[in-house]
């Protein structure tokens, strides 16, 4: 039995790598200035003494933490400090995780040889490019965005990783976490910072776990006063989620919550079969789910990631060849069919308005704009002008132009996007290109202070003699689309209704569609995430 004494010891017991030892030291740290003496002893792991092996091929859950915690039961260690995603869901008995850390950085981290840079690329690398990771999740999450790449496994601490990329793969891919945390010298190499909803980390990623006996009253004392209470609510939502999908290091499962006015958004990746031999034929999922309680959130992210596919979706937007909305959802099954639910037609126009902003709402805004550009004495027309865009899924459409915006909304609704622009665009002059039926929302919640300018570019008409849509889900990517369809049609009871922003779903809702399932950012990425 333990007893709580000040004047005893504690022991840490760690993993021999630089992060972990960095880790252990951190801790001890923080429990030093709580006035505990405190001791780090080394302990080697299943999974450090097996380097030659990957994660999938290793017996067992726990092969980085099961030794930490045979010491802990057997009384040779006071607490085990843990990555926090290394730990199976359920603890041995006897154990608990007593307190957690803050959360460092959550993304993954793309470490390329410049060699290997292709700026035209996605993610900046170049075609069939070479990618290290032994993580079935990153292989998986690599493949599905794309499909070129080659995946070789690698082992070892981050710092002998990082090294491969410099001769033996064209980049390797690695907790940021990690990284910012050893603060290793990186300027050899192209760093791409994934953003964590759309390149889902594993659960829990980038925070420290403290595990220590439940009878070892002085540790679990000593943790309570170093424990970050405000992280503990995302972990427990993610740890749920993984528990309930049984996962671990061997399965391609990735968790990322966000705490936001007291609601929880999550985003999740999963793969139920993944082949490291034919990791391409595989499918994947990704959701995005949110809500204010966790045992509903946590069960409807787990029924959304097992439900079955739907069969027919309708997005009512033209879809190429490379539109991710179709690609993404044929891959796993669906039947999509795409097309506007508008006829458009771009104006005569020969003249560029001057400004000192140039404002885009919309893709199509974008697409007819850059249309009318060569009469403007074709892209050197556009160096006076500072760019802004609605969201994210615009600025997507930019940059097929080769345009970086000067601003982007945040895809959180026209009030925060209008309130920011007008921050930045306070007393000067912002040309905005539109159809001629905008609704002009943004336009609508700025003040005098942004001196505006409507300019109608294009035409939208709705479709005449349009025909009623059978599909199960149906996709929404403007309020002119809603209002095509929903003046002459009615919504069945089996089918779905997912908007692409949060006008796109008020319009929704003037026709008493209350159902409606927002994407968590207005491009078609945040809507097969909704789906």
């Amino acid at each position: 039995m333990y007893f709580c004494n000040m004047s005893r010891k504690l022991i840490i017991g760690s993993r021999g790598s630089d992060l972990a030892l960095w880790q252990a030291k951190y801790v001890q740290n923080l429990l030093v200035e709580q006035a505990y003496e405190v001791e780090i002893k080394i302990i080697k792991t299943q999974g450090d003494l097996i380097q030659n092996v990957t994660f999938d091929k290793l017996e067992g859950k726990g092969f980085f933490t099961k030794e930490l915690e045979d010491n802990l039961l057997a009384e040779k260690i006071d607490i085990a400090v843990h990555s926090f995603k290394d730990l199976p869901t359920e603890n041995p008995e006897g154990l608990i995780i007593a307190g957690n850390s803050y959360r460092e950085t959550p993304e993954d981290w793309l470490v390329i040889n410049k060699q290997s840079l292709d700026i035209s690329k996605h993610w900046n690398l170049k075609e069939r490019a070479v990618i290290g990771t032994s993580s079935p999740r990153r292989a998986a999450q690599l493949l599905a965005f794309r499909s070129d790449l080659q995946i070789v496994p690698i082992r070892g601490n981050v710092p002998t990783r990082v090294k491969k990329a410099y001769n033996e793969v064209d980049a390797v891919v690695l907790a940021g976490a990690g990284l910012v945390r050893l603060d290793l010298d990186l300027s050899d190499f192209e760093i791409f910072k994934f953003d964590a909803r759309k390149f889902v980390p594993a659960a829990v990623q980038g925070i420290l776990a403290y595990q220590t006996s439940e009878n070892n009253e002085f540790a679990i004392e000593a943790i309570s006063k170093i424990h970050n209470v405000e992280v503990e609510k995302a972990v427990a939502v993610e740890r749920k989620i993984l528990n309930k999908l049984e996962g671990g290091c061997q399965l391609p499962i990735g968790v990322f919550c966000q705490l936001e006015n007291e609601t929880y958004k999550v985003w999740a990746f999963y793969q139920e079969k993944f082949s490291a031999i034919s990791p391409k034929k595989a499918t994947h999922k990704r959701i995005y789910r949110e809500g204010k309680d966790v045992e509903k959130l946590v069960a409807n992210v787990v029924e959304a990631l097992k439900a079955p596919f739907p069969k027919k979706v309708f997005i009512s937007r033209i879809q190429g060849k490379k539109s991710y909305f179709k690609l993404q959802l044929e891959s796993l099954g669906y039947e999509v069919e795409g097309k506007s639910l508008l006829d458009f037609k771009v104006l005569d126009i020969f003249e560029l308005p001057k400004a000192d902003w140039i404002f885009f709402s919309s893709r199509k805004g974008v697409e007819f704009f850059f249309q009318l550009v060569p009469r403007f004495n074709g892209m050197s027309s556009l160096l006076m002008y500072k760019i802004a865009c609605m969201g994210s899924g615009t600025a997507d459409e930019l940059s097929n132009y080769g345009f970086t915006p000067d601003y982007v909304g945040n895809d959180e609704g026209i009030d925060i996007v209008a309130k920011e622009f007008e921050a930045v665009a306070k007393n000067q002059s912002v040309l905005f290109p539109q159809a001629t039926s905008s609704k002009q929302s943004v336009q609508n919640k700025l003040s005098d202070k942004v001196h505006i300018n409507n300019w109608v570019i294009y035409e939208n008409t709705e479709i005449e003699n349009l025909e009623p849509l059978t599909h199960e889900v149906l996709a929404f990517t403007s309020s002119k689309n809603v209002d095509a369809y929903f003046s002459k049609h009615k919504l069945q009871d089996y089918q779905r209704v997912l908007a692409i922003g949060t006008s796109t779903a008020a319009t929704l809702k003037t026709y008493g569609i209350e159902n409606v399932e927002i994407a968590w950012q207005a491009s078609e990425m945040g809507l097969v995430d909704v789906l």
